[in-house]
């Protein structure tokens, strides 16, 4: 029988990532624009449409840090950053979305032989989002009649917080409306605060009878994977399928370490894990560092599975000016980042195997502190790294 090697083509992707990109710009966004538009389309105000689920930080991110690395002991500084910027708008093709960005990520360190991963990915993306979500939840009609009547008091709340001059019984009644409110939304839904004149929290409790169990997507990719000065390159071509449990029903050993059920931070709010698993061709014609390695240049199949997760560890008290413990509204606590990606190839060569670049796994734990300051540890190899190593890294994030 014929092996996979034997049927693998040999294409450009480059050719099919300038094909893309033609059509994405001859998509017209205005159409989206004009259908959302339509006096007769309802648009959900809320968490029908789930692209937020799935969504990535928004034009640019810069990650100031240091780096220890374990390989040699020996130490370095690095600017991680991450690009995004969405193409067009969103395009609604009945219960089916269509969006499309271009992404670029990777970590920039002063000499490149010290860096703990040499990948820099820079691709176009296009994906499928299931606005609808599957397994949505239903609510009895006692839970709905009283979501209905908190409804009323949440609007004769407001009316009193727009009031500056409040008599001591409108205080009370206010007290007594949010109260009522919150004992039964945080015992059912998530957590609720106040947060200047709105309830926090209410508009996730409000769609509960429209609320997602998961969220679903399919994407296509095609770009490049870079080292530092892109001297060697590779071209990429996929499809990816990512699922996320929107439900918090992994966050209950998360939710004994910090003693409370609702994460108090709304991030940390969004369910998970996000699975990922997806399919893929390569190109590392000019690759020529997997070269040295491998003597190997023909493309190959490529297969990626991996996961992603956000949890709330615990929260840390509000100090004022003369080192008191306040007790005002400010959330800050100390979060949990988790991933883990596996890549292998489909009937590597033997070069391959015979330099083990046939399997590549990495993972990253992050803790994140009030500030955006965070530690964290890698462990592993990515696409564009031959040797595993492990680093610690402190740094901080800023968005731009």
């Amino acid at each position: 029988m014929r092996s996979f090697r034997s049927f693998r083509p040999r294409f450009r992707p480059s050719g099919i990532v300038l094909s893309l990109a033609t059509v994405l710009a001859l998509t017209n966004p205005v159409v989206a624009q004009e259908e959302a538009e339509d006096p007769g389309v309802t648009v959900p105000s809320f968490r029908v449409s789930v692209y937020d689920w799935f969504s990535l930080p928004e034009h640019l991110v810069l990650e100031p840090m240091a780096i220890g690395l374990a390989r040699d002991g020996d130490a370095t500084v690095g600017l991680g950053y991450h690009y995004r910027r969405p193409i067009g708008g969103r395009m609604n093709l009945g219960s089916l979305g269509l969006e499309s960005h271009v992404d670029s990520n990777g970590l920039f360190v002063p000499d490149k032989s010290d860096t703990p991963n040499r990948l820099f990915e820079h691709k176009l993306h296009l994906d499928v989002v299931n606005r609808a979500g599957i397994g949505s939840r239903t609510l009895d009609q006692g839970e709905r009649e009283r979501l209905r009547r908190i409804a009323v008091h949440y609007q004769r709340w407001q009316t009193l917080a727009q009031k500056d001059d409040r008599t001591p019984e409108e205080s009370r009644e206010m007290n007594s409306l949010f109260d009522e409110a919150q004992e039964y939304v945080e015992d059912r839904f998530n957590r609720l605060d106040v947060e200047g004149g709105t309830w926090n929290g209410w508009e996730d409790a409000r769609s509960a009878d429209s609320r997602n169990r998961i969220a679903a997507s399919l994407g296509f990719r095609a770009g490049m994977e870079t080292d530092q000065d892109m001297s060697n390159r590779q071209f990429v071509v996929e499809a990816l399928t990512r699922w996320k449990i929107l439900d918090n029903w992994l966050d209950f050993p998360f939710a004994m370490i910090r003693g409370y059920k609702t994460p108090r931070r709304y991030q940390n709010r969004e369910g998970g894990p996000e699975f990922i698993a997806g399919i893929g061709f390569v190109d590392p014609q000019h690759n020529r560092r997997r070269d040295r390695f491998t003597g190997d240049r023909d493309s190959y199949g490529r297969v990626e599975i991996g996961l992603t997760h956000r949890a709330e560890l615990f929260p840390l008290p509000n100090f004022d000016n003369d080192g008191g413990v306040t007790n005002d509204n400010t959330v800050r606590t100390v979060d949990l980042e988790f991933s883990w990606r596996y890549l292998w190839e489909i009937d590597p060569s033997r070069g391959s195997k015979r330099a083990d670049l046939d399997k590549t796994s990495f993972v990253r734990a992050r803790l994140i502190f009030p500030g955006r300051v965070f530690i964290e540890y890698t462990d592993g190899r990515l696409p564009m790294d031959i040797e595993r190593n492990s680093s610690l890294r402190l740094g901080f994030t800023c968005d731009f």
